[in-house]
């Protein structure tokens, strides 16, 4: 599908898959960084659709100067480190929002209790679908992630809010497709 200037993105609904759990499509296998699950297998929890949504990419530039009569101007960009970060926010005090923000092991919504920081990172892929105001379906990204709460998570008398970081890190199997 071609994209238009006049598609926006009205909605991003997210899904993750645990990093050292079995899947049985596209074959069977153990999720990691270089095993991948098919979108139909049902291992994949999802994260519903945030209210807040961003990605970030940055990079580390070294600039090339050359020297011309006078002075040097630049005259190449060299990038030697690049990230991208997704940041979203989930309104729904979920099991796996009590697992990132507690540090706990894998949490689900049978869960009656937990041991604080007993977890280690919590690395997943996650799947990232975003459509439009017809409900079209214009992008969806997989990336191997890195997730943790960023941020404080006040109890109070508002909705909870937690700030959910997915940091990408590199595997052949990260895809986008339009």
């Amino acid at each position: 599908m071609a994209l238009s200037s006049r598609n926006r993105v009205i909605s991003t609904h997210l899904s993750f898959f645990r990093e050292g759990v079995a899947y049985t499509s596209p074959s069977a296998g153990t999720c990691g960084r270089e095993a991948k699950p098919g979108a139909a297998d049902l291992g994949w929890i999802s994260l519903g659709n945030p209210p807040e949504f961003s990605v970030t990419k940055d990079k580390t530039e070294i600039e090339i100067m050359k020297g011309i009569p006078g002075r040097r101007v630049r005259y190449d960009m060299i990038h030697t480190e690049e990230k991208l970060d997704l940041s979203f926010t989930i309104e729904e005090v979920r099991a796996e929002m009590v697992e990132l923000l507690f540090g706990s092991l894998a949490l689900t919504s049978s869960s009656t209790q937990f041991n604080p920081l007993e977890g280690s990172e919590k690395r997943a892929w996650l799947k990232v679908q975003q459509y439009d105001q017809s409900n079209t379906l214009i992008n969806t990204v997989d990336l191997w992630v890195i997730l943790s709460i960023d941020g404080e998570v006040a109890s109070n008398n508002q909705l909870a809010t937690f700030p959910v970081m997915a940091k990408t890190l590199h595997s052949t199997l990260n895809t986008g497709t339009l």
